[in-house]
């Protein structure tokens, strides 16, 4: 970890008025993906994993379940000692409503980034993370961190348990007693670019919800009509999909993109358009849908709110060529 550069970057998210930090700057406290339903279509046990660090949620679910080894990346640094932070908590033994509540960056959460619980996990933190924590949480109140440093969508505790696999009771007793021996290697990196600095091969890669930012990844071709610029983008994230498989093993499996409400999703970014989507993607991908953490959390009840996985694995691609 650059220590030097993820203090001044939060020097400048803590005195960025809210509305104009801008996007990733911020850390999600917690995922907002139904994990419990996204991963049971997957075996991870004995799997090398790569998937995006974000909350860190992915890491500890994939890690919860069985998996040998997990890289990560993303485009947000502070994302890695914010890992450190949760990993520290499980070695300090927070049981599960301190390690919820602590977290949960929310209104609802009084003891959200308390700090003499942080001054008791702090101990299970070293070096350039002990020192950015510290730094932290001598500068900022828990108040303004809640209101700058982390991201203001949040899901309730009671929602998460039925979405997060490791708080389950018995895998949140098997993270506190294994969790330290967890070595991540994360990479600095946007989706883009992460596929030069990688040098294995993997079973199982999740990519999480960036499909989603097609536009912000590939800008607008005004050159082009629209139809045609929103075919462009989505065959030119299709085919950084396809740099990664050099480093899939044979039958591996890559989870493309995570889609909130796809089938109702009002949205007109060019991937939840269904015409578009598989005129790019084909018949190479599988589509696996299950209730959207927002319909559990606000209880829509209503239909076309579930959220859709992407899945492209290599055997396929084999077996149609």
């Amino acid at each position: 970890m650059n220590l030097k550069h993820n203090i001044n970057l939060t020097k400048q998210i803590m005195k960025t008025p809210y509305i104009k930090i801008k996007r990733f700057q911020q850390v999600y406290s917690f995922s907002n993906e139904n994990l419990v339903s996204a991963l049971q279509n997957f075996n991870v046990r004995d799997q090398e994993c790569l998937c995006v660090q974000a909350s860190s949620d992915q890491v500890l679910d994939l890690y919860a379940l069985g998996a040998k080894s997990i890289d990560t990346f993303d485009i947000n640094p502070l994302t890695e000692p914010y890992f450190y932070l949760k990993k520290a908590a499980f070695c300090a033994g927070f049981n599960q409503n301190d390690f919820l509540y602590f977290f949960s960056c929310h209104n609802f959460c009084s003891s959200a980034l308390n700090l003499n619980m942080f001054h008791f996990l702090r101990r299970y933190l070293e070096g350039d993370m002990l020192r950015y924590w510290d730094f932290v949480f001598t500068n900022y109140s828990p108040k303004e961190l809640k209101h700058h440093l982390f991201s203001f969508e949040q899901i309730h505790p009671y929602v998460l348990k039925q979405t997060l696999n490791y708080l389950d009771d018995e895998k949140f007793r098997w993270l506190q007693k294994n969790i330290a021996k967890l070595s991540v290697q994360f990479h600095y990196s946007d989706f883009l670019s992460l596929f030069k600095l990688l040098n294995r091969k993997y079973d199982f890669m999740y990519f999480s919800n960036i499909i989603q930012y097609i536009e912000n990844m590939f800008p607008t071709n005004y050159n082009l009509t629209t139809l045609s610029d929103e075919i462009r983008k989505l065959n030119c994230f299709k085919s950084v999909i396809e740099e990664y498989l050099p480093f899939l093993n044979d039958a591996g499996i890559i989870m493309a993109g995570y889609l909130y409400f796809l089938q109702g999703n009002v949205l007109q970014e060019p991937i939840f358009r269904e015409n578009l989507r598989n005129q790019v993607f084909g018949d190479h991908y599988e589509y696996i849908s299950f209730r959207s953490i927002y319909d559990i959390q606000h209880n829509f009840q209503v239909p076309h709110q579930d959220d859709t996985c992407m899945i492209l694995k290599k055997d396929s691609l084999s077996s149609q060529k």
